[in-house]
C-alpha cells in the first residue's frame, strides 16, 4: 500500500490503479470482440474453407497515453498481422471477380447483415455494429469500469 503525503502522491497512487484498471477493460473488450466475430462474422466451417482465427486477432490497442489526469488508447484494425492469403480456398479473398484480397478492408466487409459469399451463401450480421451497441448502447463498458475499479478497492457511483 502507497504512503500517500500529499496530492502528488494521491494521483501518483490513482494513476497506477487507473492504468491496471483501463488494461484490464481493454481485455474484456477484445475478449467480448473476437467473441462477436466468431458468433456473428466467422460463424461456419465447410470442406473448402476453415477460418484461420487472424481477423479476430487483427484488433489491437494502441499504447495507453497518459496525459495529467487523462488516459486514453484506441482500438484498431491491423490487416498486416493476417499472414494467410489463399483466394482459391477463399481465406481473406477470393479469385472471383475483381476482389482478390480483402484483408485491407475485411472488417468493413465483414460487417454486414444479410446473406453473403463468393460461391455458399451464409448468413452473417454485423459484428462490429453489435459489439458497439453491447458496450456503449448496453452499457458493458460502464459495467466493467465499475467492476474494475470495485476489484482494485475503488467504488464507483
Amino acid at each position: 500500500m502507497p504512503v500517500i503525503r500529499n496530492d502528488m502522491d494521491l494521483q501518483i497512487a490513482l494513476a497506477a490503479v487507473v492504468e491496471q484498471v483501463i488494461n484490464n477493460v481493454s481485455d474484456r473488450v477484445i475478449q467480448l470482440l473476437q467473441d462477436d466475430i466468431k458468433k456473428y462474422a466467422v460463424n461456419q466451417t465447410s470442406d473448402w474453407y476453415e477460418p484461420t482465427n487472424e481477423f479476430m486477432n487483427a484488433f489491437h490497442w494502441d499504447d495507453l497515453k497518459i496525459n495529467l489526469n487523462n488516459f486514453s488508447r484506441t482500438l484498431f484494425y491491423d490487416p498486416s498481422t493476417m499472414a494467410t492469403y489463399n483466394p482459391d480456398r477463399f481465406i481473406h479473398g477470393s479469385n472471383i471477380g475483381k476482389w482478390g484480397d480483402e484483408r485491407p478492408y475485411l472488417e468493413e466487409v465483414l460487417n454486414v447483415e444479410g446473406y453473403v459469399s463468393s460461391l455458399h451463401w451464409k448468413l452473417s450480421h454485423p459484428y462490429w455494429d453489435i459489439f458497439i451497441s453491447q458496450v456503449m448502447d448496453g452499457g458493458l463498458l460502464d459495467q466493467w469500469f465499475k467492476i474494475e475499479f470495485a476489484s482494485a478497492g475503488l467504488n464507483i457511483l
